[in-house]
């Protein structure tokens, strides 16, 4: 049936899905294109942000190429997996490209080319690939469950076969096990006639109440003779291993413990003596009513109660051991017992479990009548040797108890010692980590203080500052009318006092601006704006914060004291490209270079006190939002003539 359905959707069936396969093998394709792609961005160094993001790209795309699965049958339910998955990982490639990908360079141009191309491709198959499965969804579903129902619809019809051959098989089975069972029994029921078997069941029989009236008698023995041999073990009561070990047997069977005790009741006379004294000395814990009963009960045994029972026991000791040793010659036990054995096993696969369990206790009763005696002899002989090793075991494990107590003591001294010192180290280390993080804000704030954010940034990651090139900055500069004379005539303190309040002042408005501080030289003030970070508005913010040094200035001088010193202040400002970067390897210094900054010192130099004067490059930038006056021509080194202008208050 399995080969006519084959045949029979062969045409229609193999087509489709031949076609679902070739949209896969589509997408297989532009995968190894991808990845070829990919291998192109392997670097052997990476030394910046974009070498970095290259070797990303190698190593993510390559991984996720590798790990991606294809389905190996292709069905409808393994197509549509394949689909979501295939989904999942375009998402999360394009998400890693759109991460990595902006931060490549024009040297990557050519490889990016066929990366993009790869992307492309692979999106494509992929929306094909969803097209053609929702175009063919019902066909493909129709397909697969007709092809489940069939290959169901065959295991069935092969089971009913195999089921059909498993009845009549185990029908011939059952036959032949009904003849066995019948055959069995009939030798069974010729031992079981045996004479000699006769009286040894009846023996048995006997053995059996002759137990139970020792059980009686012994009944009230149980507990305190459990509590000698607990008493022994913790070294509470003295007594010899043997006499310990037919405590033991009394206890757990006093058949079989009488049956080894000779007429004489040395040994079981010694033991209740222990026994007495015990319960006397009141070492075995038993409320007073007990006590007396165990301390009655023992000298009624010693005084010769269980004599009758254990003469009757000793008699049929004889009589069975005679008795078995024909049984052995004969050979009669080993033959009943197996046959028993046999009828169980056969009722067992007849399925009539009552009769198999019936059988199998027989098979177990004519077995142990034979092997008992020996049996319970070597049981003896270890639990004696084995009650020795716990007597000996008893004094070693009180010795050791000692021991281990007082190596508990010394260790958890030494414990605590270890968490003192661990608690103290681990406050010694937060504390230094407190101090070092301390020092590290502080040495980051100071390096701020000398370095704009960007360029501190830069040089705490990679030790060292590239210079860069800034197309549009502009530049100020300032300088103290009359400073050197007034220098001559002050003390240090009061010449850095005096500095220092100007200054501080500057740096606000510097701040205030977006502006950044470059350096003093002397009396002079320099910064410029449109650094690091490139703006836009760099040159009206610059002239607003002139006018604002200024203002500050000349309103100092208004309200200096006779004590104060006060100056009038020259500001010049021009705008152009600058080289910025950090000079030094131990005293950092943050610094511009370039044309646009000497003319900017000579448009401070030709300024007037109170006046801002500005190069033809600022004006163009400032026109349309100052009022500005032209003022001129100057030489400037390797520039030629540059135009001056003063610049008036805002306009608006």
């Amino acid at each position: 049936m399995k080969s006519w359905f084959e045949k029979q959707t062969e045409n229609s069936v193999k087509k489709i899905r031949a076609e679902l396969k070739k949209q896969i093998d589509y997408v297989a394709s532009a995968m190894e294109d991808l990845r070829e792609s990919a291998l192109e961005f392997e670097m052997k160094d990476t030394i910046d942000a974009e070498t970095r993001s290259a070797q990303n790209i190698y190593e993510k795309f390559t991984e996720m190429v590798d790990n991606f699965d294809f389905p190996e049958v292709v069905t409808y339910k393994t197509s549509e997996d394949f689909r979501k998955r295939l989904e999942k990982f375009l998402t999360t490639l394009l998400t890693q490209g759109r991460r990595f990908i902006p931060n490549l360079g024009k040297k990557y141009k050519t490889r990016l080319f066929v990366l993009n191309r790869a992307l492309t491709r692979i999106q494509r198959n992929y929306q094909e690939f969803e097209k053609f499965l929702e175009d063919k969804t019902i066909l493909l579903q129709e397909v697969d469950a007709a092809s489940d129902n069939i290959s169901l619809l065959i295991e069935k019809v092969e089971d009913r076969e195999a089921l059909k051959r498993n009845i009549k098989s185990e029908k011939n089975e059952a036959i032949k096990i009904e003849e066995d069972i019948e055959a069995l029994n009939n030798s069974t029921h010729d031992l079981e006639d045996q004479t000699v078997l006769v009286e040894l069941n009846e023996i048995n029989k006997k053995l059996k109440i002759v137990g139970n009236k020792l059980r009686v008698e012994l009944g009230g023995l149980d507990k305190p003779l459990r509590k000698l041999t607990s008493r022994v073990l913790d070294g509470k009561v003295v007594c010899p291993p043997e006499l310990v070990e037919l405590a033991n047997n009394i206890r757990s069977n006093p058949l079989d413990a009488f049956w080894n005790i000779s007429n004489g009741y040395e040994k079981l006379t010694r033991m209740l003596e222990i026994l007495k004294d015990a319960a006397k000395a009141d070492k075995l814990k038993l409320k007073s009513s007990m006590t007396n009963k165990t301390i009655a009960l023992s000298d009624k045994i010693i005084n010769g109660s269980m004599k009758g029972i254990h003469s009757e026991l000793l008699a049929l000791k004889e009589k069975r051991l005679a008795i078995e040793q024909k049984v052995d010659e004969l050979g009669l036990k080993e033959q009943i017992s197996d046959a028993y054995l046999k009828l169980s096993e056969l009722y067992e696969k007849k399925g009539n479990a009552v009769e198999s369990l019936t059988y199998y206790k027989k098979h177990i009763t004519f077995k142990d009548s034979v092997q008992n005696i020996t049996a319970v002899q070597n049981m003896a002989e270890q639990e004696d040797a084995r009650r020795r090793i716990e007597l000996n075991l008893a004094a070693q494990r009180n010795k050791n108890q000692r021991n281990i107590s007082i190596g508990i003591a010394i260790a958890l001294f030494l414990i605590g010692l270890l968490a003192l010192g661990l608690y103290r180290r681990n406050r010694f280390i937060r504390k230094t980590k407190q101090i070092i993080e301390k020092e590290k804000d502080r040495s980051d704030n100071l390096l701020l203080n000398i370095l704009p954010q960007e360029t501190a940034d830069e040089l705490k990651e990679n030790g060292r500052v590239v210079a860069k090139k800034f197309e549009s900055v502009t530049v100020l500069f300032t300088d103290f009318k009359g400073f050197t004379h007034y220098s001559e005539n002050l003390d240090p303190e009061k010449l850095v006092e005096t500095i220092g309040f100007y200054f501080t002042k500057f740096d606000d408005i510097m701040e205030k601006y977006g502006l950044e501080k470059i350096k003093t030289i002397g009396d002079s003030y320099m910064c410029a704006g449109g650094l690091p970070y490139p703006t836009k508005d760099h040159a009206p913010k610059m002239v607003q914060a002139a006018f604002e040094i200024i203002a500050f200035v000349d309103e100092t001088k208004k309200n200096a004291t006779a004590e104060q010193i006060h100056f009038d202040i020259r500001v010049g400002i021009n705008t152009g490209p600058i080289v910025a970067g950090v000079v030094g390897s131990k005293k950092f210094s943050y610094d511009i270079w370039g044309d646009t900054v000497n003319v900017a010192s000579r448009m401070e130099s030709m300024s007037e006190p109170g006046k801002i004067n500005i190069s033809k490059s600022t004006y163009e930038l400032i026109k349309s939002d100052f009022d500005c006056e032209y003022r001129g021509e100057i030489e400037a080194k390797n520039r030629g003539k540059v135009k001056m202008y003063y610049v008036n208050p805002l306009k608006n």
